[in-house]
């Protein structure tokens, strides 16, 4: 098991699968709490996450990666976006970090 880590560690920046894992962990996190507001009507479904870029990791071992998502969203449809999420490595996998977690 530590061997695994350790490889996970040194492996370089996120694969498009790691991305998509660690978005489509945080979107079903997101519709895990609207559906106490909702339920089901106010999921957003991933259709589509696409690595686009990498940038090499800060001194904090982050990764900048430029993607492109496609998601269904209520009352709102069908959107594409290209965006830049910041990724690091943990024990679990690949997160996405957002607000005071991805400032330097």
């Amino acid at each position: 098991m530590a061997s695994a880590v350790l490889l996970t560690a040194c492996s370089g920046a996120p694969s498009q699968a790691d991305i998509e894992q660690a978005y489509r962990y945080e979107v079903e996190q997101v519709n895990q709490m609207t559906a106490r507001l909702g339920g089901g009507s106010l999921a957003i479904q991933v259709d589509a996450v696409k690595k686009l870029d990498c940038q090499k990791p800060d001194q904090h071992d982050r990764y900048r990666c430029q993607v492109e998502i496609e998601t269904t969203m209520p009352f709102l449809g069908n959107r594409r976006e290209s965006t830049e999420l910041i990724l690091t490595s943990t024990e679990r996998g690949w997160k996405i970090l957002r607000g005071l977690d991805s400032s330097s």
